[in-house]
């Protein structure tokens, strides 16, 4: 298994389990998850592994999610284009189960109405950690202006929204 070989190859320590979001997760004591790190040994023993078994897959982060600013971004315009499936992609996995009821009951102009009602995005944080910035946000609806806030996180090398 790939646990085995990243254990095996890199050294690493051993690994526990962990819920996060109601999903397992493992964590290695002092490793680095971050996939944009080459030197990072998990994405090593992934690598090996891979390559032993013929198994090929992009462990690339996507360019799309880079910064929260492409995210977002990248989350308006899926919601133009009536895209729901890459709209979600923008989120962390909890804030995507409770936006995926709300954006797939939308119509495409439904949706786009929404894009549009967003009419401010600027960082909040003045000095942000390197994986968890806060965006204030500002909705125009009905001719008035309603602030709040998006938080991103950096997960495996991408900018998710993580609420807002």
């Amino acid at each position: 298994s790939l646990l085995a070989l990243a254990v095996k190859e890199q050294s690493l320590p051993v690994a526990k389990m962990a819920a996060e979001e109601g999903v397992g997760s493992i964590f290695f004591p002092g490793v680095d998850t971050d996939r944009s790190n080459q030197s990072n040994p998990l994405l090593q023993a992934a690598k090996i592994f891979n390559s032993k078994n013929n198994i090929r897959y992009d462990l690339e982060p996507d360019k799309r999610f880079a910064s929260p600013e492409k995210t977002w971004e990248l989350f308006i315009y899926s919601l133009k284009s009536g895209d729901v499936e890459t709209a979600l992609s923008c989120f962390t996995p909890g804030m995507r189960a409770k936006m995926s009821p709300l954006l797939m009951q939308l119509s495409p102009e439904e949706l786009k109405k929404m894009a549009d009602s967003f009419i401010a995005f600027n960082a909040a944080d003045k000095e942000p950690s390197s994986d968890y910035i806060e965006y204030a946000i500002v909705r125009k609806s009905e001719g008035r202006n309603f602030a709040g806030f998006a938080n991103f996180v950096k997960q495996l090398g991408e900018w998710k929204i993580n609420t807002m």
